[in-house]
């Protein structure tokens, strides 16, 4: 306790009341407001996003589907795409039954984990 007594009586009262008041109510207002201050210190390199590039939609229904690939430069494919449809599962096996029935004509096939 002595030592104590030592370190503070060796210091001003204006340091006591900086050390005491001042820091922890700035260190507890930069808490409530953080979010206000992590943007307002944001790198000055961060830019927005860059916009995006719009393709056109061509669609007609007596056009066949490859004429269509063709005006947006895309070719059709050799083999079909292979779907695969992830699942978190643990023992709800009637909902996986139910999603395997209503996905199944549109995946390849169904991983549950």
């Amino acid at each position: 306790m002595s030592r104590l007594k030592c370190i503070l009586l060796g210091l001003d009262f204006k340091v006591v009341i900086f050390l005491f008041l001042v820091l922890p109510l700035s260190i507890f207002g930069l808490y409530l407001h953080g979010q206000k201050n992590s943007y307002f210190l944001r790198p000055l390199w961060d830019s927005p996003p860059r916009p995006f590039h719009e393709i056109p939609h061509y669609y007609h229904d007596d056009v066949s589907m490859e004429s269509l690939c063709k005006l947006h430069g895309w070719g059709i494919r050799e083999s079909p795409r292979r779907v695969f449809d992830a699942v978190l599962f643990s023992i709800e096996v009637d909902m996986l039954s139910i999603r395997w029935n209503e996905m199944y004509p549109y995946i390849t096939q169904l991983c549950y984990i």
